[in-house]
């Protein structure tokens, strides 16, 4: 978790939009990655991971626009294809065929420094 205690009583709307936006990641969606993928959803496991592990959009998104390393598209034995971006803070997965964004992590030390990330 992320440990962020979050008072939605105290908040402007504004507040609240952007604390929601960023919780559900509906602020990426019609974005497009640096290889012109176009996010066009965002799966309810890639929302729960991203709370979980304390990924917001804005790191997702700068992931996938400022790449430190893209990987091929793989397939895996469902026949379901993904994309893989490397960005500083977190590590994002998208279906190229369907634009969605499948799933979220941070991004490791090691993979930062691999790719030149520092």
């Amino acid at each position: 978790k992320t440990g962020q205690n979050v008072v939605i009583e105290d908040m402007t709307y504004e507040q609240w939009e952007k604390w929601v936006q960023s919780r559900t990641y509906s602020d990426i969606i019609g974005k497009r990655t640096s290889n012109g993928i176009e996010i066009k959803m965002v799966s309810a496991h890639s929302v729960d991971r991203g709370d979980e592990r304390g990924v917001t959009s804005s790191a997702a998104l700068d992931a996938v626009i400022n790449p430190l390393h893209i990987r091929e598209v793989v397939t895996d034995k469902k026949g379901q294809k993904s994309q893989r971006f490397i960005g500083r803070e977190a590590t994002v997965n998208i279906n190229p065929d369907t634009g969605n964004l499948v799933t979220v992590w941070r991004t490791g030390a090691r993979e930062r420094k691999r790719y030149g990330g520092k």
